[in-house]
């Protein structure tokens, strides 16, 4: 993932599994 997260913000991301997160549509899409 090429995104300005920081790494904790990439680890939440696989472990919520982008559900109901507060992201752009964007990411929320890739998923």
């Amino acid at each position: 993932m090429h995104f300005s997260l920081p790494p904790k913000g990439e680890q939440q991301l696989e472990e919520m599994h982008c559900s109901e997160m507060e992201l752009p549509d964007i990411l929320l899409n890739i998923c």
